[in-house]
């Protein structure tokens, strides 16, 4: 699945507006959740909420009293107390917390006046939203822009008493839970939103925020809520039709058609029954046609799951109840509405489904599904047909175009293919005539397309790759070398599971000397347009080598993957690479040895080798020690051992970023490197600095000496190991390996200060891969990951 929209976006002007400070009004999940991904853009963010009535308990046992901002400011701190926690991963860094600033809404109200945009994110409660619009409003300054952040409720119904120079600043905005991970944001206007307001804040949450933005029209429930909001009404409506149970639905409305993996029941239990209650009711209440209320209807079932506090996740226990078995391994329990109790899951495996299960191509998996006389095809025609009817008759209700549809589902629910672009691969004529012969009924603008033969898009929807964008230079196995323009070449990575092979290794090479030996280049990109980047090397290919016992052909395939880096890294011409999602093993030296790195904020790096007993061998090691002397005498420090012993600690447990900004902490990228926040910007971003280099003119990099803390280095290094493993926190497995990353990142048997090559440290890499290759434990771990795609522990 691709995380791309793959157009080429030309920048925008944010001249008119500027948004220098922002204010939230409301610390709950939400609005804390906006406020941290607002601050890890580096805007300044004022959260503020209601002062509590009572004091609580350590409020008492301190002696604060009622007008201590510690009590006024209590729920708005508690808010950025939570995204602040480095568990819940919502801020960027912890220093980013510094960017949010708390008050309340009684004393601390001054706070909003220099605020270029103010965010409230209340209760979902009409009257809630306007009482709190109107304590406000005296402290809104004449050209900031205020918006509201809800799920359903019509817009020109919040903001009707509102002053009419506000109205015409007012918008929804409408960021889906949680904000930091979910990448839609419906941006919805009403009558007398200035179109100027409306215009930046697009561009502003496309281009600042990162956000793929869609602009809504002021309907109940919006887009992706109005859609969305069908699928279980009508999923539970088609199980009890085809007598289905809620653990066979979720077998088969998940990644098997192109949706999440959690599917139907384990999405609802996700979000919160409670929650999608009052979604559905919502938009039942406001809602004229009296069927199209009925298909939103939820049933009494699940009226009195919430009735009985079976909420989902949040509670433990919805559709399905996380458990124990005899022997303590978790488990999971199914609601039976039949019964009105738990049961044991029976995980179901379908013949039918099993096979198509194995179709990799999701255009081909869907046909082989929907026109199958099977009753699970013919349950998910049904599902498929429904919602596709649907979208298109609210289609100019609730949007500009089918294409906002499609993106909303795609950004805001995770599938991956929208309503249209299902529509197309499961062939629009084919189906439409179906649903006809069905005594389906199909909108005027749908059966214009049908009588001029019209898809909905011109290619295939279900293949992702920038060939589709840029023209082809030549074709290779694992890997297409693109022409961007304006001089850039582009190669991008299209191997199985995003692996590192030995023909990806040898196309790398092969376009590096292409786009160095042709004076029409400056320069080359290295991109994928699938989820991830590169995930390291193929396991299969070593367990083959493994099981020939090819153990003297090791040294020399390591010493090509070598060869790689170092080509990437003293290449004649630039070669930056445009990262994103996993970037691990092979793939985070790939991107290291680049001549510069342009990384999307949700990029993941880091070595992983250790979770297969090995060590990383591609120079990244050797990348590290030097980037450890670099900065020591960069910054005139003369004791590289903090800095080692950091990476050893990183590598040796495997450690990986959670986001670009904690991969430059972590060394894997440098202050060089850029970190952007819209994917979708990623390869033209990355294409610019190609381009910016080549204009400042590129000097091919030379060899630097590497100074190391050698024996004395790995001596403390060996200490900390060896101590982790008698305290229990690593195996003997671990240490041996941890062993091995020191003496590649110390230099190994020399003295403190030696000066080493880059080939010297190689070498340490490569002898400790090679040794670890012929350990039986290392051997488990490699066929263990390989089978059961967990790392094993030994």
């Amino acid at each position: 699945m691709s995380v791309f929209n793959l157009k080429v976006e030309k920048g925008v002007s944010l001249l008119k507006y500027g948004i220098k400070k922002a204010c939230i009004v409301g610390a709950g999940v939400m609005g804390a959740g906006i406020a941290a991904w607002i601050a890890g853009t580096g805007i300044p963010v004022v959260m503020l909420d209601i002062v509590p009535k009572d004091l609580n308990d350590y409020e008492l046992k301190k002696g604060i009293t009622k007008d201590d901002p510690a009590h006024l400011n209590r729920l708005a701190q508690a808010g950025k107390d939570r995204v602040s926690d480095k568990k819940n991963g919502v801020l960027l860094t912890p220093r980013m917390a510094d960017y949010i600033m708390v008050g309340n809404l009684d004393t601390s109200l001054d706070m909003i006046r220099d605020c270029d945009w103010i965010v409230e994110v209340v209760a979902e409660n009409l009257k809630i939203k306007q009482s709190m619009f109107q304590k406000i409003t005296p402290y809104i300054k004449k050209d900031a822009i205020i918006s509201t952040n809800t799920s359903g409720i019509p817009i020109s119904k919040i903001s009707e008493k509102m002053p009419p120079d506000l109205q015409q600043r007012f918008l929804g905005t409408h960021f889906f839970n949680p904000p930091r991970y979910m990448h839609l944001l419906e941006v919805i206007p009403t009558e007398k939103t200035d179109s100027e307001v409306v215009d930046y804040m697009k561009k502003f949450c496309r281009n600042i925020l990162g956000k793929g933005v869609i602009t809504s029209h002021d309907t109940p429930n919006f887009i992706g809520n109005r859609i969305g909001s069908l699928g279980v009404p009508c999923t539970w409506e088609l199980m009890k039709k085809y007598n289905f149970d809620i653990e066979t639905v979720d077998y088969l409305t998940g990644k098997l058609i192109g949706h999440p993996k959690s599917a139907s029941f384990r999405t609802a239990d996700m979000v919160g029954i409670d929650v999608l209650t009052h979604v559905n009711d919502n938009l039942v209440e406001l809602l004229d046609d009296p069927d199209e209320k009925s298909s939103f209807v939820l049933p009494d079932v699940i009226r009195k799951m919430v009735k009985n506090g079976q909420l989902g996740n949040k509670t433990g226990s919805g559709f399905y109840k996380k458990t124990r078995d005899k022997s303590g391994k978790k488990s999971y329990l199914v609601w039976d509405p039949e019964k009105n109790a738990y049961i044991p899951s029976q995980k179901v495996k379908i013949p039918f489904i099993e096979e198509a299960k194995k179709i990799h191509r999701l255009k081909d998996r869907l046909n082989h599904l929907l026109y199958s006389n099977e009753p699970e095809g013919k349950f998910l025609w049904e599902l498929t047909s429904q919602t596709l009817l649907y979208s298109s008759w609210k289609m100019p209700e609730i949007a500009d175009s089918y294409e906002d549809i499609d993106n909303a589902m795609k950004w805001g629910y995770n599938w991956e293919v929208g309503p249209f672009e299902t529509w197309d691969l499961i062939g629009f004529e084919k189906s439409a005539k179906r649903m006809k012969e069905e005594g389906k009924k199909l909108p005027d603008w749908v059966e214009k397309r049908l009588s001029e033969r019209e898809p909905f898009y011109k290619k295939d929807p279900d293949i992702h790759s920038f060939d589709t964008v840029y023209p082809v230079i030549k074709s290779f196995v694992h890997t297409t070398l693109l022409d961007m323009g304006d001089g850039v070449a582009g190669l991008e990575f299209h191997s199985p599971g995003n692996c590192v092979t030995v023909h990806m290794r040898e196309e790398i090479i092969s376009a590096i000397d292409e786009i160095e030996n042709n004076n029409d280049y400056v320069g080359m990109v290295l991109l994928n347009s699938e989820a991830n980047f590169l995930t390291g090397s193929d396991l299969k290919e070593m367990v083959e080598g493994l099981l020939a016992q090819h153990f003297d052909k090791t040294e020399g395939s390591v010493a090509e993957f070598q060869n790689v880096s170092m080509r990437l890294k003293y290449a004649k011409k630039p070669i930056v690479a445009a990262i994103h999602g996993m970037t691990i093993g092979g793939g985070c030296e790939f991107s290291m040895h680049s001549s510069r790195i342009v990384a999307h904020v949700d990029t993941y790096m880091g070595f992983v080798e250790p979770g297969v007993g090995l060590i990383p061998s591609g120079g990244g090691l050797k990348e590290l020690a030097q980037r450890a002397s670099a900065y020591a005498s960069t910054y005139g420090y003369t004791d590289l051992l903090p800095i080692i012993s950091k990476y050893l600690t990183q590598v040796a447990t495997a450690q990986v970023s959670k986001n670009a900004y904690q991969a430059l902490d972590f060394g894997y990228l440098q202050p060089t490197d850029i970190i952007i926040m819209q994917i979708d910007d990623l390869a033209q971003r990355a294409k610019e600095e190609v381009l910016q280099m080549a204009k400042d003119g590129y000097r091919q990099k030379t060899a630097q000496l590497i100074k190391v803390t050698g024996r004395s280095g790995f001596a403390n290094a060996e200490i900390s190991l060896k101590t982790m493993q008698h305290t229990g926190y690593i195996s003997e497995t671990d240490c041996n390996i941890g062993l091995k990353v020191a003496r590649a990142l110390t230099g190994g048997d020399v003295p403190k200060g030696t000066l080493l090559t880059e080939g010297e440290l190689l070498g340490l890499e490569r002898e400790g891969f090679c040794e670890l290759t012929k350990e039986p434990k290392t051997q488990e771990r490699i066929f263990g990951m390989v089978k059961t795609h967990h790392a094993i522990r030994n």
